[in-house]
């Protein structure tokens, strides 16, 4: 009788042992789809509010304005910074510095929406390769967002 019981015992512990496994891996399994839902959210939510770029009268007329992309920042650049660099050059209607979603830092690029096509290709001319922190800067127009699944 005693070895029918250490047989039973070890099987119900080795049944448990894998019970609490397959719960792990579930909890994992929701986890994952967790943050994908959350991260999938925030992206549909950006998606919709109208882009920069596409804002203007609407009958094919000049934009009034003009979303530009902006790379090789130096890490350290702050909007305020990027925003009265730009400033000199037209009219600046948003600044964007792009930052990693799990620490906040820069990831060394943004996006300057100017006030007019005029105002964009003068910062172009004038921005692009400037020299920020001994990093030479990247300017040009920002491309058309395409939708990523």
């Amino acid at each position: 009788m005693g070895v029918e019981m250490g047989l039973v015992t070890q099987t119900a512990v080795s049944a448990m042992a894998w019970m609490a496994l397959a719960w792990f891996v579930v909890g994992l399994l929701l986890g994952q789809r967790v943050k994908s839902a959350v991260r999938g959210k925030s992206r549909r939510a950006r998606n919709r509010q109208p882009s920069a770029r596409s804002r203007g009268s609407g009958d094919g007329g000049p934009r009034s304005s003009v979303e530009l992309y902006v790379g090789n920042l130096p890490y350290s650049t702050d909007e305020t910074e990027l925003t009265n660099s730009f400033a000199r050059h037209g009219k600046v209607v948003e600044v964007r510095i792009i930052r990693s979603g799990s620490n906040g830092r820069s990831k060394g690029y943004g996006f300057v929406t100017m006030g007019s096509e005029s105002d964009s290709k003068a910062a172009i001319k004038n921005m692009h390769a400037f020299v920020m922190d001994n990093r030479e800067i990247v300017v040009n127009a920002a491309k058309s967002r395409t939708h990523r699944d």
